[in-house]
């Protein structure tokens, strides 16, 4: 609904739509500015205006040199292969992914970057050489070729001794495992004392015979009847033997006549 009154044309609803998304103060003082003559679409894009977020400033996207730059400087201190995708996450959105791309492609092309390709994917890494990761070392004391022959010496022979100790170290390893352990110990030890004092008894046993004392047995009564089975057995075995032997002779002195010329 729209009203006139005097000079002064205004739209109620829009300015009531004003006072309930606008503070009481911010709504007070777009009241009291109101002129005598102020029209509904300029009190519609006050308050609009109002609530309107301040815009961000953009950022001025790096050069091709900067971010040539920024991709070499970062692959030369990781010194570890990478696809474009992986450069691109690893910089946080510092550079937008085309540029990440042309930017190793273009150091690959001038020779900064080694590049392999996989299936479908690109893997980089920083040039292994004197023209790649020396960049790393810029700042480092450029050494003589005495000193680094010298270095490479002492560092061959910190090797060979090294060497030497790991083999001493393995021999000795060697011999400490070849050593029972306590536990083993401890049942050998049980073993061995049941052997002495089985061995003791025996001894006792035959010093009482030697000295006259027939009282005093040498075997007992098991031990005894063990020795017979063993006797009969044994006896068994050589009965069987000898008969399949005279079997085997008798067959033979039947086809040789004179049987001295078996031994012959």
């Amino acid at each position: 609904m729209r009203s006139s009154a005097g000079s002064i044309d205004v739209d109620f609803r829009r300015v009531d739509h004003a006072f309930q998304y606008e503070p009481l103060s911010s709504t007070l003082a777009f009241a009291a500015a109101l002129p005598t003559k102020h029209s509904s679409a300029s009190i519609y894009s006050h308050s609009a205006q109002s609530k309107m977020a301040p815009k961000k400033e953009k950022q001025q996207a790096p050069t091709v040199d900067e971010a040539e730059s920024k991709v070499l400087a970062y692959m030369i201190s990781q010194n570890r292969p990478y696809s474009a995708t992986d450069v691109f996450q690893n910089l946080h959105g510092a550079l937008s992914r085309p540029v990440v791309n042309r930017a190793l492609a273009a150091l690959e092309t001038r020779g900064q970057l080694d590049a392999k390709t996989f299936g479908k994917q690109v893997i980089y890494v920083g040039k292994q050489t004197d023209g790649g990761l020396a960049q790393a070392d810029a700042g480092a004391e450029e050494r003589s070729e005495e000193d680094m022959a010298a270095e490479i010496e002492q560092l061959k022979a910190e090797d060979e001794a090294l060497g030497k100790r790991a083999a001493r170290l393995k021999t000795e390893l060697a011999e400490v495992q070849k050593t029972p352990r306590t536990d083993d110990l401890v049942s050998r030890n049980a073993e061995l004392d049941a052997q002495i004092d089985k061995a003791s008894k025996r001894l006792d046993l035959l010093a009482s015979a030697a000295s006259g004392n027939a009282g005093a047995p040498l075997l007992s009564a098991a031990e005894v009847s063990k020795m017979r089975a063993e006797l009969t057995k044994l006896l068994k075995e050589w009965a069987r033997r000898r008969k399949m032997f005279m079997d085997v002779w008798s067959v033979i002195r039947e086809n040789v006549p004179d049987s001295k010329e078996l031994w012959v």
